[in-house]
């Protein structure tokens, strides 16, 4: 049985609990509060500083080495855990949350990696704007070799997703990694 994205800390969820995330994404998107109006856009604060292409990069920079069947829904949530910590912290994130650089330089051959993460960017922005955020407000992010249930920086864990990484040289020295967003609430 493969492991679902949102599996309980990295065991795989039996097929009665199995979500389906595209299906949940859409019923939310549809929600309509008691007055029949559509969700607020989700903000976090007026402090954001950085552009999409800083998002884009920082993403790009933070999985080129990742992949897998769960690579874009990580993507994704990295996206929404630097736009909440962005709007929360602005010019102050980088000493809360710290992430690779906001500048990316991708060679030709990783390209497409680059569009992926500029695709989650976008994909986040417009699940933002329907009021969702399936981090349920993350403010942090991190990659371990491990499934956790720990807390970081005394944040609870709120999604993790299982990736191959290429690149065990670096701070996951495991060809799997799990990407683990914590903070916020749900």
């Amino acid at each position: 049985m493969e492991k679902s994205a949102f599996s309980k800390i990295g065991q795989p969820l039996s097929d009665d609990d199995r979500l389906d995330i595209k299906a949940w994404m859409e019923k939310r998107q549809r929600h309509v509060d008691a007055q029949g109006q559509p969700p607020e856009p989700i903000r976090r604060g007026d402090r954001a500083v950085l552009s999409d292409e800083e998002y884009d990069a920082i993403i790009f920079n933070e999985t080129r080495s990742m992949s897998g069947p769960h690579a874009k829904l990580a993507r994704e949530q990295i996206a929404h855990a630097l736009m909440n910590a962005d709007e929360t912290w602005g010019p102050r994130r980088s000493i809360y949350a710290r992430t690779a650089e906001n500048v990316a330089r991708p060679p030709e051959v990783e390209r497409g990696i680059y569009q992926a993460s500029a695709d989650a960017v976008a994909e986040a922005k417009r699940q933002r704007s329907a009021g969702s955020d399936p981090t349920g407000g993350a403010l942090y992010f991190r990659f371990t070799t491990s499934p956790t249930k720990e807390p970081f920086n005394k944040a609870p864990l709120r999604t993790q997703v299982e990736l191959h990484n290429s690149f065990t040289r670096g701070d996951v020295p495991s060809s799997t990694a799990y990407l683990a967003t914590y903070g916020g609430s749900q």
